[in-house]
C-alpha cells in the first residue's frame, strides 16, 4: 500500500516514516482501503480505518471488541487534565446510541496516529462518567494535547 501509512497485513503491522505499530488484526477493504484494530493498552483498542482514495484516517476508541464493548472517550477531568473514560451503555440498550458524540471517533492526518497512540497510553483512567459537557473535541490532536 502506498501513502504515509503502509499496511503490512501478513505481519499485522502499520508503519510510517520512523514508526511502526502492531495490529491485532488487519482487514483489506478493496483497492486502497483497510481497517486495523490496534491494542493500545489494557482496556483500550483503536479501530483505524483508511477509506480508499480518502486522505487521513478515521479512529475510534473501544474498551474491547468494536461494536460489542464500551466505547472510550477522552474527557477533561475536574482538575483540567485529559483522562480516559468508558462510555456507559445507553438506557435504550443500543450501544451506538450512547456513544454518539461522546466516544473518541475522529479523523486524523496519517502522521498523527503514532502520537495519538503514545498519548492514549499515558492517560489515566477516570472514574467520571463521560458526557457531552466533559468530552474533549476538535480535529486532529488539537483537543488532546497534554
Amino acid at each position: 500500500m502506498t501513502g504515509p501509512v503502509t499496511v503490512i497485513p501478513a505481519q499485522r503491522r502499520l508503519s510510517g516514516p520512523g514508526w511502526s505499530l502492531r495490529a491485532e488484526r488487519v482487514e483489506l477493504l478493496g483497492p486502497g482501503g483497510w481497517r486495523a484494530l490496534l491494542g493500545i493498552r489494557r482496556g483500550l483498542r483503536l479501530l483505524v480505518t483508511q477509506a480508499a482514495g480518502q486522505p487521513g484516517l478515521r479512529v475510534e476508541a473501544w474498551a474491547g471488541e468494536p461494536g460489542r464493548s464500551a466505547g472510550v472517550a477522552v474527557i477533561e477531568a475536574a482538575d483540567g487534565t485529559p483522562q480516559l473514560a468508558r462510555v456507559p451503555l445507553c438506557r435504550c440498550g443500543e450501544r451506538g446510541c450512547g456513544n454518539v458524540g461522546i466516544q473518541l471517533d475522529k479523523e486524523l492526518d496519517d502522521g498523527e496516529l503514532p502520537a495519538l497512540a503514545d498519548l492514549l497510553r499515558d492517560l489515566p483512567w477516570a472514574t467520571t462518567v463521560p458526557d457531552r459537557t466533559n468530552v474533549l473535541r476538535g480535529q486532529g490532536l488539537a483537543a488532546l494535547s497534554r
